[in-house]
């Protein structure tokens, strides 16, 4: 691409925000809301770990972590959990002793007390695990077991173990430990990686399974989220923690289509980043953790109206902090538009 196209994408990219920011403050009588991190409520934060899962649920003062992403990672997890201010932990999750969910947590556990450790008896010999339970026994926890039916609180929300009923899987990820989170009206369901057995079990245990929003199981995997186990959770959101770029082929393209059959929107790391879902106990909204990349997101789906609701309502709690910081965020996150937006600009100037 020439000199002259980079730097006229970049003026368009900057004019298109520009002009929402017009919109956002263009009346003097705005009030500026409070920041979300601030608001009462529920939120779920689907960190982006790359290939894993890291999942922080906040409620209050009640915090509860499932899964801490891979070793490679957990730099980033631990950066996150102390921009949001963890103090300390009422809960910690481990579904599976897979390197992509319980790697970084050795580390969460070198800096974050935790009340309660929940993970699945299955064991492995891998140098990830052996780490993990060395840092569970220098802080002197019990791991607490997932029994099926179990439900423990999490400040005014709730959680219940949903999964794994069975004892004698083939596979490491069917024991995954699954929990859904209720809070007022709205609800989520996490499966860690469990597959096509434990979802049927889960089906099969009349368990309540359906759930506003959905982690999808096993990234996004092909063996994982089955027609009806879906049909059970029936989402209204789906979203997918997975790596850019893996050599794994997730998210699978038949997963995909099952979910969105579901009447799911998905919502995918690799291309959005870290992903909140917020409630207030009635509604549930679901953004990327920076306003831009929601707002791409918009643009790239076609949804104008959407697109401009949604930077009136992002950008103004984005400069809540001030306008300095509303610039230098906007300017620092202009490159985090997502690859298909920056691909469609620069095919426009080829």
């Amino acid at each position: 691409m020439s000199k002259f196209k980079f730097y006229l994408r970049r003026i368009i990219i900057i004019a298109v925000f520009g002009f929402i920011a017009y919109i956002a403050f263009r009346g003097s009588d705005i009030q500026l809301p409070e920041p979300a991190e601030t608001k009462s409520g529920l939120s779920v934060h689907f960190i982006d770990v790359g290939q894993g899962d890291a999942l922080l649920i906040s409620q209050g003062d009640a915090h509860m972590l499932i899964d801490g992403g891979p070793e490679t990672a957990r730099d980033d997890l631990l950066a996150y959990l102390s921009g949001r201010k963890i103090q300390d932990f009422d809960y910690i999750v481990a579904t599976h002793p897979h390197e992509d969910h319980i790697g970084g947590l050795p580390s969460v556990l070198g800096r974050y007390d935790a009340e309660e450790f929940i993970m699945s008896g299955e064991t492995t010999n891998t140098r990830t695990y052996e780490l993990l339970l060395d840092a569970i026994d220098r802080q002197g926890l019990r791991v607490t077991l997932p029994k099926v039916g179990a439900t423990y609180r999490l400040g005014e929300a709730e959680f219940t173990i949903v999964g794994p009923s069975g004892g004698d899987y083939q596979e490491l990820n069917d024991y995954s430990v699954c929990v859904r989170l209720e809070y007022g009206d709205t609800s989520f369901l996490f499966t860690g990686d469990a597959e096509s057995i434990p979802e049927r079990e889960m089906v099969k245990s009349q368990l309540p399974l359906h759930s506003d929003v959905f982690k999808a199981g096993h990234h996004g995997g092909a063996t994982s989220n089955t027609e009806d186990f879906l049909k059970g959770v029936s989402p209204d959101h789906a979203v997918i923690s997975v790596g850019e770029g893996n050599s794994y082929g997730h998210p699978n393209p038949e997963a995909i289509r099952r979910i969105e059959d579901a009447g799911a929107r998905i919502y995918r790391t690799d291309q959005m980043g870290t992903i909140i879902a917020s409630s207030d106990g009635k509604t549930v909204r679901v953004q990327a953790a920076s306003p831009v990349s929601a707002l791409g997101e918009e643009i790239l789906r076609g949804n104008w109206q959407e697109a401009l609701n949604q930077g009136w309502e992002d950008l103004t709690t984005w400069a809540g902090n001030g306008l300095e910081d509303f610039w230098a965020g906007l300017w620092s996150n202009i490159e985090k538009i997502p690859g298909e937006f920056q691909r469609f600009l620069e095919n426009i100037f080829q």
